[in-house]
């Protein structure tokens, strides 16, 4: 979610995003948390958590109250490029997210919205016959077609094998990796830099990576068909606000 508030606030684009584990109302109030701590940063008063933002805390509590106010202001400007698709209770298939893109392209040639699925193990299946193999392969073979055929950018979010959580991230942490690998142009891999600095940690050292504040966050860039690969990005991660911040080294 953060990366499509970045796309809508700094360039203006559309974006359609499938949230099959949590509801709109749960994301909405995780960028306003996030937006409260950004701004926070800038005017030193208390940001909020979703949960707080959720239960009213800051209705009664004038700091708080315009420091939320901010950020709904601030979210206000961009929040109508974003359509969020609440899949938690009816979840959609890879082909009637390609169908409703299609829909949208011929309605709207002039605009190609990015497209964001979260996530790709827990969609319902083409077929319900399908393994899970199959399913992620027809599922990835759909998302393909959104971005050849229609000309839309399609960000898919993926598990990873539950045997890589201690490992560092490598094509083969991703579930069904072969599919994922072959059709994507970029895939990324998020993980404790923990693991990248200590390829011997125990479950242990996870748990510590887990429990700190902020938490020391890598990205790497496994595959890139149009740029460079093997590099990676350091953040520091915020998890009681949702907020990954780039550090410069």
């Amino acid at each position: 979610m953060q990366i499509a508030d970045r796309i809508a606030a700094t360039q203006g684009k559309t974006i359609f995003y499938f949230s099959l584990e949590t509801s709109k109302d749960e994301l909405t109030e995780k960028n306003l948390s996030r937006l409260s701590f950004e701004l926070a940063n800038e005017s030193s008063r208390n940001p909020q958590t979703a949960r707080s933002i959720n239960n009213g805390y800051w209705l009664d509590h004038k700091p708080e109250f315009k420091l939320v106010m901010k950020a709904i202001n601030t979210y206000s400007k961009y929040y109508s490029l974003i359509h969020i698709f609440d899949g938690t209770l009816n979840r959609p298939t890879a082909n009637t997210i390609y169908k409703k893109m299609k829909a949208y392209r011929r309605k709207h040639p002039d605009i190609k919205p990015v497209v964001i699925v979260d996530y790709l193990q827990i969609l319902k299946p083409i077929d319900d016959k399908d393994t899970d193999k199959e399913k992620v392969t027809k599922s990835i073979a759909a998302f393909k077609s959104i971005a050849s055929e229609l000309e839309i950018r399609v960000i898919v979010i993926s598990s990873f094998n539950r045997s890589s959580y201690q490992s560092p991230v490598a094509m083969e942490s991703f579930k069904e990796s072969g599919e994922i690998e072959y059709y994507a142009d970029t895939l990324l891999g998020l993980q404790y830099r923990a693991i990248h600095d200590d390829v011997d940690n125990t479950r242990d050292n996870i748990r510590e990576a887990m429990q700190k504040e902020p938490r020391d966050i890598e990205l790497v860039v496994l595959k890139n068909r149009n740029g460079r690969s093997n590099t990676n990005i350091n953040f520091e991660y915020y998890p009681k606000y949702n907020d990954f911040i780039p550090l410069d080294d």
